[in-house]
Formats: structure tokens, sequence, C-alpha cells
């Protein structure tokens, strides 16, 4: 409830309690991981989805999630192998998870692997603008 209402510190001292109560609890790892992300504390996210994934590593969210942590901390490699685990372990690709890839291609400096991408996720969702990009 605290993370969907925008309240992230009060949903990170939550989630705490809950690890605190059961360390194998992946769930409460992935929310504490949201909010740190959601904080600006991204090294605190993808360290939580570490131990999310230690417990379950099917977990395709929190493949995606630590995938964008690590984006946005300059790790590009790191982020493409977390967003192609996220793929391979949803039941549908999700679009924006292709589209994430596309942009740590991108940032490796593969543009062709980049547009293979997008066009993925264009063929999923033709009007989604981010893929135009």
């Amino acid at each position: 409830w605290h993370l969907e209402s925008g309240q992230y510190a009060e949903a990170v001292l939550c989630a705490t309690k809950a690890i605190d109560a059961c360390r194998t609890y992946g769930s409460a790892f992935f929310v504490r991981a949201e909010a740190y992300r959601l904080l600006g504390k991204l090294a605190a996210a993808a360290d939580d989805l570490g131990f999310c994934l230690a417990i379950d590593s099917s977990h395709s969210k929190a493949h995606h999630c630590r995938g964008l942590c690590l984006l946005e901390m300059g790790r590009y490699s790191q982020a493409a192998t977390h967003f192609n685990l996220a793929i391979k372990h949803q039941n549908n690709p999700e679009v924006g998870t292709i589209i994430s890839l596309g942009r740590a291609y991108q940032e490796l400096g593969s543009g062709e692997a980049a547009m293979v991408e997008y066009d993925r996720a264009l063929r999923i969702e033709p009007s989604n603008a981010y893929a135009y990009f």
C-alpha cells in the first residue's frame, strides 16, 4: 500500500520489518527494492533485487527492475543480461522490457541490436512511441 501511494520511505521501513521477520520472503525484498529505486537509491535497489533473485531466479519483474537500476547506473552489459532474463521468464514479452533492452544495446554502441529490439517492440505494440526513438 505504501508503495502504491507514493510513501516510499514508509515502504522501505515496512519491507525491512518483513525481511527481518523472514529472510526468505522474496516479495519483501522486491517491494523494498522498488521503493529504493523510486527514491533514487539505485545501488540499494539493485542489491535487494539480487536477494529477491537469489530466492526466486525466475522473478521476471525483479530482473526487469534490476535491469532498470543497472541501466541508470551505466552498467549496460549487466542491464542487458537482466532484461534478457526478464523476457525469458515473461509469459508474453513485455514491450517495456524489450524497449529497455534496446536502450541497453544502444548505450553499448550496438545500434543494430537496439533496432532489432525496437522493431520487435513495435510488432507487439505499434502505437508505442518510445520504440520509435
